[in-house]
């Protein structure tokens, strides 16, 4: 055997052990899910696209769902899952959180405010009393009508636990839309996240039943 055959045999060998370790290792990653999902007596899915097909808002409609966990805390329905999405050659994976409000809301995004960011034109900007949160967060409305109503909702409560929380928000963004409020979280899905992000969202879905109630 020559010595451009040797190598060819090699490389060929080293790319079937690398596939198959990457396999092993999903595989492991899966069953790890799974194991977590009935330890907490939840459901997993390997996917399920339809849910977030069904959702309008951008950061959250696109890509593909895996690795799809549901289940229910303090009576809501809450599920995770793990996005991935690519569009213009860049690929980006998130982990997608969310929990059943009880109460319809209008469709809002708020994101992390950059000043390079003019993405969304289509939307119309929300601003609250708060100026720290200001700040921090940009608003989105789907529809122009809805920013009376969203000022409402995001009320002195709800824009104070957004700041308060930095350090436990870190990089997340979030989306009210249906009856659900959403956080997308960078990267793949981690169930040891799940437990404080539930706990994030039941503050922020307590102040926006709190400004629901309030005239």
């Amino acid at each position: 055997m020559d010595s451009d055959a040797i190598i060819g045999t090699v490389v060929l060998a080293g790319f079937i052990v690398l596939i198959a370790a990457v396999i092993r290792t999903r595989r492991k990653r899966r069953r790890a899910i799974e194991a977590w999902a009935t330890g907490h007596g939840w459901s997993y899915r390997r996917s399920e696209d339809l849910i977030l097909r069904q959702r309008r808002s951008p950061t959250v409609n696109r890509g593909v769902s895996e690795h799809v966990l549901h289940g229910t805390v303090s009576g809501s329905e809450v599920f995770s899952l793990e996005n991935y999405q690519q569009s213009s050659g860049t690929a980006t994976t998130q982990q997608i959180v969310g929990l059943d409000l009880g109460f319809p809301v209008p469709t809002t995004m708020i994101l992390r405010a950059t000043p390079e960011d003019r993405s969304c034109r289509e939307y119309t900007r929300v601003t609250t009393q708060n100026s720290a949160f200001n700040q921090r967060w940009r608003v989105l409305a789907e529809k122009s009508a809805d920013v009376g109503r969203i000022e409402h909702l995001l009320s002195s409560r709800f824009a104070d636990l957004m700041v308060q929380e930095q350090e436990l928000i870190g990089r997340a963004e979030f989306t009210l839309e249906g009856h659900y409020l959403l956080t997308i979280l960078p990267g793949a899905q981690q169930v040891d996240r799940i437990a404080p992000t539930l706990d994030l969202l039941e503050g922020l879905a307590q102040a926006l039943r709190h400004s629901l109630h309030t005239d």
